[in-house]
């Protein structure tokens, strides 16, 4: 497939839903591939190729307003908890790659340890001092 392309292989990076075995037969000297059907950040290099596991995006948990005791489901809301991946490249040190976990800030919520399906999600990225949206926390 690469080999029919107009550019260099080293320069590709191939993003699938799930990991493409004998991934080097289909795309020679490709040098990254993106996937994230299995469940987990993983980062690994296999006969050449850097294959990136960005899958554990979405962690969702139920809220509930700070100060209740025991809160009615329906004022239980979810907030993702889940985590996002950084892709830097470099052209001496190459690619540098990173799992950053979301986590809420709002101390308007207490997390539990369950997701209600169906409940609706809270939106509320905590502002930092300089007017960006909240940055994670390793």
């Amino acid at each position: 497939m690469v080999d029919t392309l107009d550019h260099d292989a080293e320069r590709i990076i191939v993003v699938t839903h799930e990991r493409i075995s004998r991934f080097r037969e289909f795309f020679p000297g490709v040098q990254m591939h993106l996937f994230g059907h299995r469940h987990g950040f993983k980062d690994t290099i296999y006969q050449g190729t850097r294959f990136v596991n960005v899958s554990a995006l979405d962690l969702p948990f139920s809220v509930y307003p700070a100060g209740k005791l025991t809160p009615p489901l329906r004022e239980m809301p979810n907030f993702n908890y889940g985590t996002y991946t950084v892709i830097e490249h470099r052209n001496r040190q190459g690619f540098k790659v990173r799992s950053v976990r979301l986590y809420a800030d709002d101390r308007r919520y207490v997390r539990t340890d369950y997701c209600l399906v169906g409940a609706p999600f809270v939106h509320s990225p905590v502002q930092l001092p300089n007017g960006t949206a909240n940055r994670a926390k390793r």
